[in-house]
């Protein structure tokens, strides 16, 4: 179509057919717009600017291509089932202040690493939105994963906030994708394509739950605020993970997550480790770190934590609580420590305290690990050590009044240290 003078319109339907605009100054259409197959298109040309005063929905096979930033005025978008395509051959970056609808699974498509800045009111996912190509979705409000049905698939896509309101479907990763403000409240399964990443920040706040079901990798920070991440396939967190509430890491049996930083601070809260699998962390690294008084390792699972080391004296009723035979491969106390084994359940791997420093056991339960004695070990209650103590400086044992220590160890090696043995228990 070509003409001299602006045009407008009421209604437009293109009734299967393709409409280019080639000479046309100005195209407007008052009424929204349906694209509803493959053949319907609407084109136009760098010099006409197209006006869709009451927007337009885009059906199933149904697709609008936005090529150049100053040269569409559109209503709101409703995606039902089509495409939005943004951009053309070279970066651009396209502004948008209406609202995008999703009312069916549906995609936008972005070209040459262009960029759409979407200011419209908060985009509710309550259905599959799949972001693909090379490019940026900043968005001003929040993405809000909103339902059952509510999913994100991002394939090379760089998108700035994601939040959630209910249980939902997660994020799929095809393709390594940022989310650089993702806020959790609710069950979110993410799934992470192998050799693929998902970068940026995310918070897990209380109620919340990241759930990794794919072997990708997790390079977003991580704030646990209260929430849970849940391993349920082996795979790798490599960005850096930090404890800001009472939170909890459940790694499903038979499965290994790698927390490639090397550490987890737990603060002054509470860091619950429900796992029947295993957390590692790369050789030579800290692990999980008690460095605060209020501190406090739960576990709860009976499975294994590679790494764990105490670098604040622990307050009272602090420290580490075991409520589930597990294992801590290696467990480095460099200060005095509280151990709480419940009745009945096992701590193995292997322990070491430091010199001049007092390892406290208050549960009933076992001690299995074998220990690299260099301090103080009390036996505030009725126990038992399985595992064999190794005198490594001069020692103490300390065993109070009415108070059993049932030691099972083997033969407790002294070489050339002093080991003394106090208090008027057996």
């Amino acid at each position: 179509l070509s003409s001299d003078a602006d045009l407008a319109f009421t209604q437009l339907k293109l009734e299967n057919n393709h409409l280019d605009l080639q000479t046309v100054p100005s195209f407007t259409v008052d009424q929204k717009l349906v694209l509803d197959n493959a053949n319907e298109k609407l084109t136009w040309n760098d010099n006409t600017e197209l006006i869709l005063s009451g927007g337009v929905q885009l059906d199933t096979n149904g697709s609008l291509g936005w090529k150049k930033p100053d040269n569409l005025d559109i209503g709101d978008i409703t995606l039902n089932g089509g495409s939005l395509t943004i951009g053309d051959t070279s970066a651009q970056t396209f502004d948008l202040n209406s609202d995008i609808v999703l009312q069916a699974d549906s995609a936008i498509k972005f070209n040459s690493g262009s960029t759409l800045k979407y200011s419209g009111t908060a985009l509710a996912v309550g259905k599959a939105l799949t972001l693909e190509g090379s490019g940026q979705m900043q968005n001003t409000n929040s993405l809000n994963l909103s339902g059952a049905n509510g999913k994100l698939n991002l394939s090379g896509i760089s998108l700035a906030n994601v939040k959630t309101s209910a249980g939902n479907s997660g994020l799929s990763i095809d393709n390594s994708s940022t989310v650089t403000d993702f806020s959790v409240s609710n069950l979110t399964p993410v799934s992470i394509s192998s050799g693929k990443n998902l970068s940026g920040s995310i918070t897990i706040n209380a109620g919340g739950t990241i759930q990794l079901n794919a072997t990708g990798t997790l390079a977003a920070d991580s704030s646990l605020a209260g929430g849970t991440l849940k391993v349920n396939q082996s795979s790798t967190v490599s960005g850096e993970v930090s404890i800001a509430g009472n939170s909890s890491i459940d790694v499903t049996g038979g499965r290994t997550v790698i927390f490639s930083d090397g550490v987890i601070n737990t603060q002054n809260y509470e860091l619950t480790l429900n796992n029947s699998g295993t957390v590692s962390f790369p050789d030579n690294s800290s692990g999980i770190v008690l460095n605060n008084a209020d501190g406090l390792l739960k576990l709860q699972g009976t499975g294994t934590v590679q790494e764990v080391q105490v670098t604040t004296a622990s307050n009272a009723g602090k420290g580490i609580e075991v409520n589930a035979s597990g294992t801590v491969s290696s467990l480095i106390m460099s200060v005095d420590t509280e151990l709480n084994i419940a009745s009945g359940k096992t701590l193995s791997g292997s322990a070491e305290l430091a010199e001049n420093k007092t390892l406290k056991l208050t549960g009933t339960g076992t001690l299995g690990s074998d220990l690299s004695l260099k301090g103080t070990l009390v036996a505030a209650v009725n126990l038992a050590v399985s595992g064999t103590i190794n005198v490594a400086d001069n020692s103490t044992i300390s065993i109070p009044a009415q108070t059993t220590l049932n030691y099972s160890g083997g033969n407790l090696t002294i070489d050339a240290y002093t080991l003394t043995v106090s208090g008027d228990g057996t």
